[in-house]
């Protein structure tokens, strides 16, 4: 995008990362002649509340309580936008309902005139800025300001920046993460690192005052600390080493705390050559790596972990169907591999398609052949080595599909259904899907949607045309095309997601989802004592919406570790 300068309302402005309406996309240009213009003495003049900046688009609330720093203010964006609780990122377009950088559903109170912070900066500092905006840096861990521009209404020229409001780390109150929430940590740090030496920008050090963390993800904060690298220049890699270090560094004093441990010496041993390796020059071929590695670490201490699940159910014929073509399987743990310290649980959802003859059917064969594959799992535990999990359901899906177009073909009939399977292995679950059968993680940080419909009206959303609302009483949103049986390969997308003690994955036919907001259903299954009372409410509810569809549901919740 070429660079240009827009001069109008006493205001000079660059959209710090413009693939947003709110983010126009325009920059300023980085003339010496601008860069120049405003002293720093200008930040002890305090603005006044009411103050407008960047030609009305933020007003002035008054200093930034949260800080001691006199270059905070506080602003009120004065145009309606939708800022994302989970990466903070900025959106002004309505029809947009999932966040297009870091996918978590924006709500409707997400659209507002949000609370933000004005911070002055140097002249200096607002070159990088603007070189920075250039570079597209917007990432699910990584933080970056709304918007940067000179403003030139108030005398000489000030610069300014305007940041999303972040929550402070470092509580007193909060109590130290632990090794698992640290890795979580890692891993997005690690894949935030990778897309930013991608596009050849650094850290200038690894430090807390740079990291927020909110639930089980962390967030490089960009209002600072980043360095743009030459994008012609040779040997950047050398420059990008010092990062994965650092991070390395923070992690390993970091896990010496979660592990309640006085040195590195006795962290687990896993752990510590992962960290280790990191430290060492050429340690990561780069910060993916090192990401990669992270995230398969914590995979593998969740699935050791010994724990116990509550799982609840149910399905309901609903208010306007004659025939349940719903059909649902729950396997809650393996005694073969629990005597070898694995829990297992198994459950999915089948969902007859409409508009095909035998819906029913398909969906009974279904788990029906998924019920054989868990009596599988029992032989798993005579083997050596780590559980895979991908494998084994991977196996079962590919069966149950061999079932369903067997039966097509000798029956000559259109039958076929959704499936979504998951299967927990210690915390991490892994999940299945074919169809618009979903899979949600309920958890301390919300509700987020694992699983991805293969539906029509998922690809209008997708591309804008339609929002969630829209679609959820658009005419076509049974069309879907991925089938179960619809022919002799299946086509499915698979997902992994590690639970912490408390949280639940939550499965359920359109019957469900359709009928029941994501919010109702999050609010339901924190209100309630048991997953099974969850699921017998939930589905009362899709009833009293209409019920105009079968009902299934299948909550499996991740208990406390099991006692010795």
């Amino acid at each position: 995008m070429p660079l240009a300068l827009f001069v109008g309302g006493g205001a000079l402005l660059f959209t710090a990362f413009g693939i947003y309406r709110f983010l126009t996309g325009r920059h300023i240009s980085r003339r010496s002649d601008l860069t120049a213009a405003s002293p720093m003495a200008a930040r002890g003049n305090g603005l006044p509340a009411g103050t407008l900046l960047d030609e009305g688009r933020f007003l002035i609330l008054g200093p930034d309580t949260a800080s001691t720093d006199d270059a905070l203010h506080t602003v009120k964006a004065t145009v309606p936008l939708k800022l994302c609780s989970s990466c903070y990122a900025a959106v002004e377009r309505e029809r947009v309902d999932v966040c297009p950088v870091c996918g978590k559903l924006l709500t409707d109170q997400s659209l507002s005139h949000p609370l933000l912070v004005a911070r002055e900066i140097s002249a200096e500092r607002f070159a990088v800025a603007s070189e920075l905006a250039s570079r597209q840096l917007m990432h699910r861990a990584v933080v970056m300001p709304v918007a940067a521009f000179i403003e030139t209404s108030l005398g000489l020229a000030r610069y300014f920046q305007i940041e999303p409001r972040v929550p402070q780390n470092g509580s007193a109150s909060m109590p130290p993460p632990s090794l698992d929430m640290l890795l979580a940590w890692g891993s997005s740090l690690a894949y935030g690192l990778e897309h930013l030496h991608r596009h050849d920008v650094t850290l200038e050090r690894v430090g807390s005052d740079h990291i927020l963390s909110v639930a089980d993800e962390a967030h490089w904060l960009g209002f600072s600390g980043l360095a743009a690298l030459p994008q012609d220049g040779q040997e950047k890699r050398l420059a990008f080493y010092p990062d994965i270090q650092g991070l390395a560094q923070w992690l390993l004093e970091e896990a010496v705390e979660a592990c309640g441990v006085t040195t590195t010496r006795r962290l687990p041993t896993s752990v510590r050559e992962v960290f280790e390796r990191g430290l060492a020059q050429n340690g990561y071929a780069d910060a993916g790596e090192f990401a990669t590695a992270l995230t398969k670490l914590r995979r593998e201490l969740a699935q050791q972990a010994p724990v116990r699940y509550s799982i609840g159910f149910g399905t309901d014929v609903g208010c306007v169907r004659k025939l349940n073509e719903d059909s649902l399987w729950v396997m809650d743990g393996c005694d073969a591999l629990a005597a070898s310290g694995i829990s297992v649980s198994g459950f999915a959802v089948a969902d007859g398609v409409g508009g095909h003859t035998a819906g029913d059917v398909a969906s009974r064969l279904t788990v029906e052949a998924l019920a054989e594959a868990g009596d599988t799992l029992s032989s798993l535990a005579e083997k050596q080595g780590p559980f895979d999990a991908e494998d084994w359901i991977t196996a079962a899906a590919l069966a149950a599909n061999h079932a369903v177009y067997t039966e097509r073909k000798a029956a000559s009939s259109d039958m076929g259904c959704t499936l979504v399977l998951g299967l927990l292995v210690g915390r991490v679950a892994t999940i299945l899907n074919v169809g618009d059968s979903r899979a949600y993680k309920l958890g301390v940080g919300g509700i987020r949607q694992l699983t991805t419909d293969h539906s029509l009206v998922q690809r209008l959303v997708e591309i804008g045309q339609l929002t969630r609302g829209e679609a959820r009483h658009h005419p076509q949103k049974s069309v879907i095309y991925r089938v179960m049986g619809d022919g002799a390969d299946l086509a499915y997308d698979l997902h992994k997601v590690v639970l912490q003690p408390g949280e639940a994955v939550l499965l359920c036919s359109d019957g469900l989802s359709d009928m029941v907001e994501d919010d109702i259903l999050l609010q339901v299954w924190r209100a309630v004592s048991s997953p099974q009372t969850a699921c017998e409410r939930l589905v009362t509810l899709a009833k009293e919406a209409g019920g105009y569809d079968n009902i299934t549901v299948v909550i499996a919740q991740v208990d406390r570790q099991r006692d010795g």
